[in-house]
């Protein structure tokens, strides 16, 4: 990646950093901050792609996953609000949404983990933003019984949010952080003794 693209790759992560940030103060947004958020998402699917096609074996797949959730998602709200029924029905396609933006999500920390460019805890960070809201949410039935279930939900919402923020903005910082240690690169043979002069 040259550093062109590695600072609008950085620009792009703070982006999504700033907007999953606002997201975890005010999690109901009108429409067109779902679409500005969507766009903001897509921007960074496709700078992360040179990345990806060089760690990784499906970058393609990572691309067209990565478009599609984000893509999908300012449909919908754009359809909803042209009141357009049958295209916003068509676009509405949340499982196929959340299995390719899983799709997509998993190979970027597959990229960071073999990337030297990232840290380990900061690829924590972005499993964690997946992992504790589900473990949230598993809690919930055991409570919902006992009958103190209410703010489970919430919590899942915000602790993802809050997570997803330290992940995109730990990635941004450590994209072109000069202490961060290089990506693996492999060793250089050293050059070998000259050739013997032929005795005449």
């Amino acid at each position: 990646m040259t550093d062109r693209g590695a600072l609008r790759l950085r620009v792009a992560l703070y982006a999504a950093a700033g907007s999953s940030l606002v997201h975890a103060v005010a999690p109901t947004w009108p429409w067109w901050a779902v679409v500005i958020d969507s766009l903001i998402m897509s921007v960074l699917v496709v700078l992360f792609h040179p990345v990806l096609r060089r760690a990784v074996g499906f970058a393609g797949l990572a691309l067209t996953a990565g478009l599609l959730t984000n893509t999908s998602t300012a449909a919908v709200e754009v359809f909803d609000v042209l009141d357009w029924r049958e295209a916003r029905r068509v676009a509405d396609m949340p499982d196929l949404s959340a299995v390719a933006g899983l799709i997509w999500t998993a190979l970027v920390f597959l990229t960071q983990w073999r990337d030297g460019r990232w840290r380990r805890a900061t690829v924590g960070y972005g499993i964690a933003s997946l992992v504790v809201p589900i473990a949230l949410l598993l809690t919930a039935a055991p409570l919902e019984i006992a009958g103190i279930s209410g703010g489970v939900y919430g919590a899942a919402i915000t602790a993802a949010d809050a997570l997803s923020v330290i992940w995109l903005a730990r990635s941004a910082h450590e994209l072109t952080d000069p202490c961060a240690p290089l990506a693996q690169v492999a060793p250089v043979a050293p050059p070998g003794p000259p050739p013997a002069q032929a005795s005449g």
